[in-house]
């Protein structure tokens, strides 16, 4: 390819900064030709160049002018970045981190207009952004729209009347197929309708508790057809091949007090510490006490949290002694905010990146983890820090403790695989503690399955008990 292209064989040019490789530039031509796509390409694949090159494409061509993008909060500054990396430099542009109380004023003739947003302002302020009448919408990471009913979801859908062009970039994009709908309610309401009834109807079979269940599957080839109709999907070994990963299972003994605290919580769904009590009364809190147990650090019913174990803790630190000792650098994921603090206490060197960090400062998280050479440990919780950031630098990742989303972990794995990663091997170590949930969600989640589907009584058998 060379610098400039007609695309569709216009007798118009287009001029790259940046090229497309062959399956970017595949899916740039099939969103110009369709209008509305889902580009479902592994992180690190290039998800960001196909939606640059596409508005600036239907800049130049149509006269598009207002795009919206709906990003995670954690990497709105990225796309900044990305737009200014690939949109060619005779294209003038103007990128705005939306901030709902200021006001934006008119863009100069013939700008190109970029808002980015993210996903909670797109549904608290979406009547504010549908008066705006973006032309192009891009949904980054929109296996967020994936449940129907969330807010998010139902904004998205009305945006989506708006814009005449969209986009869905995911690199995670379903697990079940009726993960599609809420999606593809969003980026092409014409594939599956915008009827869950008559998708249920035509996809799904129901059963299991009152028949609300998804218990299998029918037209299954009707359904991916029309999924590859308005897709692409691409991997990361696709175009850039995959380093080696080994992956080691440390074993992690409790001590016998907290050992205690684990079973009482398991057997009797509640713990009575000295002054207080934790208790769960649905499934997935029993789930999350007895993997915070697992951590050290559990919530209590009076809303403070109390350290039952340092075994965890001590290991993860020995071992990143160990690694930065070899002159590497390390990734720690992490689901719980009181593991990450603890953490980031025992090793001031690190940068942290969790639920409450400012966008600013997880920007510059990213570029001290990149650049500095005496910043060599990050501290990442796995549930919001997971998603857009790169951290190839590293060629070791500790996971000090696991989200039971499958989503939650692809993202975070791909934040180390990727382009720019150097290294021909890369190490997993997964920290488990001994005879607790911990190994249960590691090999399902490994094996590509999602722990937030399981009953009860299932993680019980599981255990054996």
């Amino acid at each position: 390819m060379e610098s400039q292209t007609n695309l569709l064989d216009s007798d118009k040019v287009y001029h790259w900064r940046t090229k497309p490789d062959i399956i970017q530039y595949k899916a740039l031509r099939k969103a110009i030709k369709r209008g509305n796509l889902g580009v479902f390409f592994e992180p690190r694949v290039g998800k960001s160049l196909v939606a640059v090159h596409f508005c600036g494409y239907e800049h130049v061509f149509n006269g598009i002018r207002r795009v919206l993008i709906i990003s995670p909060l954690s990497v709105r500054s990225v796309w900044q970045e990305q737009i200014n990396l690939h949109l060619d430099e005779s294209i003038p542009r103007e990128v705005i981190l939306w901030d709902p109380k200021r006001h934006v004023p008119s863009a100069p003739k013939g700008t190109l207009r970029f808002i980015v947003v993210t996903w909670d302002q797109m549904w608290r302020y979406r009547d504010t952004l549908a008066a705006w009448k973006p032309q192009i919408i891009i949904a980054d990471e929109c296996h967020r729209l994936k449940n129907r009913n969330t807010q998010r979801s139902k904004a998205a859908a009305v945006l989506a009347n708006v814009a005449p062009l969209r986009l869905g970039l995911s690199g995670t994009a379903y697990t079940k197929y009726e993960d599609l709908f809420g999606e593809f309610r969003f980026i092409d309401k014409n594939l599956f309708g915008a009827s869950w009834k008559k998708f249920r109807e035509t996809y799904l079979i129901m059963g299991g508790y009152m028949g609300k269940q998804v218990v299998g599957y029918k037209n299954e080839d009707l359904l991916l057809q029309k999924l590859a109709e308005a897709s692409v999907v691409a991997t990361r070994e696709d175009t850039i091949g995959e380093p080696q990963v080994d992956t080691v299972h440390i074993p992690v003994p409790l001590e016998p007090k907290a050992r205690e605290a684990y079973n009482e919580m398991r057997d009797e769904l509640v713990l009575m510490l000295e002054d207080t009590t934790v208790s769960a009364s649905i499934k997935l809190t029993w789930m999350l006490r007895l993997l915070q147990i697992a951590g050290g650090f559990v919530t209590a019913d009076d809303g403070t949290v109390r350290q039952v174990s340092k075994a965890k803790l001590e290991y993860c630190l020995d071992l990143v002694e160990d690694i930065t000792s070899r002159g590497h650098k390390v990734v720690i994921f992490a689901k719980f905010l009181p593991e990450i603090q603890a953490l980031a206490a025992k090793l001031p060197q690190a940068v942290v990146i969790h639920g409450g960090v400012p966008e600013h400062a997880r920007l510059d998280a990213r570029v001290y983890f990149h650049d500095d050479p005496n910043t060599t440990v990050a501290i990442v919780q796995i549930d919001s820090g997971g998603e857009g950031v790169s951290f190839a630098e590293a060629h070791d990742v500790i996971y000090y403790s696991m989200s039971y989303s499958l989503t939650s972990f692809l993202q975070s794995e791909a934040r180390v695989l990727g382009r720019e990663q150097k290294s021909n091997v890369v190490n997993y170590y997964f920290l488990e503690a001994e005879d607790t949930l911990d190994s249960e969600l590691v090999e399902r989640i490994l094996k590509g399955e999602d722990f937030t589907n399981m009953t009860t009584e299932k993680v019980k058998t599981l255990l054996g008990y």
